[in-house]
Order: C-alpha cells, then structure tokens, then sequence
C-alpha cells in the first residue's frame, strides 16, 4: 500500500449530447494536466476515446461491481436530467469506490 491519494478523474464519451459531437474535450486534457502539475499521482478511469491521455488510464469498465448493478437494477431517477446522465453521476462514485478498494489507497486523515 502506498500512502500516496490520487487525484482520480473519471471521464467516459459515449454518444452523450453534451459533448457537442466531440468524442473528448479539451478541458479533460486540460485537468489532467493541471492535476499533474500538483500532484504525485493522477488516474484516469476513461474509454477508448481517452486511453492516450494519461499516463495512469484505466477502462471504467473494469472497476464495474456487483455493487453497482445492484444499485443500477433499482435505480429511479427524480431528477429532471436525461436517465444516462442522471446514472453517470452515481456510476462515478462506485467506480471510484472500486479503485479505492482494489489499489488499497489508505484512507484520508483528518490531521487532528
């Protein structure tokens, strides 16, 4: 284990309307450079359309849990954003959850 904490950036394309037709935009690269620049280590758990951006990538779908099709298979949305959006925010947070797990980054103190 490693007591570095990354800076973990998730970023999956797709066919998503807000990317204006682009596969990538240049702000990702912009943040990945920017979190380089401060930090020891910067993973990004992408697509295909993002694999050559960073140096730490990895293929979202690897970090896909039993956790997350649970909570995937009962999942509603009440929001008033599109269902694929709505699923992206809490798809985040499982797919980091799992990195955290399988790469046995420590927890965070709180310094006190």
């Amino acid at each position: 284990m490693s007591d570095i904490i990354p800076v973990i950036v998730h970023h999956e394309t797709g066919e998503k309307p807000q990317t204006g037709g682009k596969k990538n935009q240049e702000y990702l690269r912009y943040c990945i450079a920017q979190a380089k620049k401060y930090n020891e280590k910067v993973v990004l758990l992408g697509d295909q359309y993002n694999k050559d951006w960073c140096d730490d990538w990895h293929d979202a779908n690897d970090f896909i849990t039993d956790k997350w099709k649970e909570f995937h298979s009962v999942f509603k949305n009440l929001s008033p954003y599109p269902q694929a959006w709505a699923e992206g925010i809490f798809r985040r947070f499982f797919l980091i959850l799992e990195y955290l797990d399988r790469y046995a980054v420590p927890p965070l103190q709180d310094g006190s």
